[in-house]
């Protein structure tokens, strides 16, 4: 039997990541892994996907990690709604469902450090996507369907700080650094179809898929 193939996609906000991960799986016939991880953690965890939303790639607040970790706020006994569910639970929880899943068959798995989780995997492809500003810009309009009047550029900046920050905070490597990953692309140079086909490339030519 073969040994599954995981690869892991980072991506600056607005760099189609998800896009491109879903047309990779379904070229390959891999399973898409993303929203899915937060559907399969809400029932592990006993509460909603819509409640775990606000958790996802997020780092701990320094708040909650100072709360949680004293037990008490101002003197007095945290209650427990407060740290019933943390980030650190759900990252947890999603670590353990990406061992699961990799284990089982070949996943496209969108962020969550899913590259550092699954270092020790036999088969593994590590990729970071980004582009220029006016392709995320473009991009986001269109798929998150943001108007002109809108802040683009504050909130690329916000999600990339949080995936930045989420990302250090759990592995102890910066997001951004190159030498973390197996492939980076541009696709705003190449655009998606075309980074999909790169990446098919590249896994025949590392697979031989």
């Amino acid at each position: 039997m073969k040994q599954p193939i995981a690869i892991t996609i980072n991506r600056e906000f607005g760099s189609g990541g998800r896009l491109v991960g879903e047309k990779l799986a379904e070229a390959l016939g891999m399973k898409f892994v993303d929203r899915l991880i937060l559907t399969e953690a809400a029932k592990l965890m006993g509460v909603t996907e819509e409640h775990l939303k606000g958790f996802d790639e997020k780092a701990p607040s320094i708040w909650q990690t100072s709360s949680i970790n004293m037990g008490s706020y101002h003197g007095m006994a945290v209650p427990c709604y407060f740290y019933s569910l943390t980030n650190n639970d759900l990252y947890v929880t999603q670590v353990n469902l990406i061992e699961k899943m990799a284990k089982e068959s070949s996943c496209v798995f969108i962020g969550r450090c899913a590259n550092v989780v699954l270092e020790d995997h036999p088969q593994k492809l590590s990729i970071f996507l980004h582009a220029d500003k006016e392709f995320k810009k473009a991009m986001i309009r269109d798929v998150y369907h943001f108007t002109k009047a809108d802040n683009i550029e504050k909130e690329m900046k916000r999600v990339d700080k949080e995936r930045s920050n989420y990302y250090s905070n759990y592995t102890g490597f910066k997001w951004h650094d190159a030498t973390q990953y197996d492939l980076t692309i541009d696709t705003g140079e190449l655009g998606i179809d075309h980074t999909v086909k790169l990446i098919q490339t590249y896994i025949q030519m590392k697979f031989g898929e």
